[in-house]
């Protein structure tokens, strides 16, 4: 490969590399368009521990979806709270299907190990 210069690989794997952001992704994926509060209550129930929601819905509103706005995967509306995945999403849905089927054989194969203990 002759040029690494990957900016967009880049932005992908920034998105992803945050695990609140991460579950942001997951659930566009199924819903595509949304508001703040039913995403802080999806992100919430897929943490691990309910987080406090409004550390979640505030983490949400002044980090992740500004994040995710500005590389443009998804429209962000801060007056309304409204969310909805962009043209931009659909050039990286495959990797974030991929990314999550990876997260989900993890869980499996943990729940399995612990079952087997």
């Amino acid at each position: 490969m002759e040029n690494c210069e990957g900016a967009f690989l880049d932005s992908v794997y920034d998105m992803l590399s945050e695990t609140r952001r991460r579950c942001v992704l997951y659930h566009l994926h199924e819903v595509e368009e949304t508001t703040v509060e039913e995403l802080t209550r999806a992100v919430a129930r897929r943490e691990q521990g309910e987080p406090d929601k409004d550390h979640v819905r505030i983490s949400l509103i002044h980090n992740h979806l500004p994040r995710l706005a500005d590389v443009g995967v998804i429209d962000y509306e801060r007056a309304n709270g409204a969310v909805a995945t962009t043209d931009g999403f659909d050039s990286v849905r495959e990797t974030i299907e991929q990314s999550e089927r990876v997260e989900l054989d993890r869980v499996s194969l943990s729940a399995e190990l612990t079952e087997n203990r």
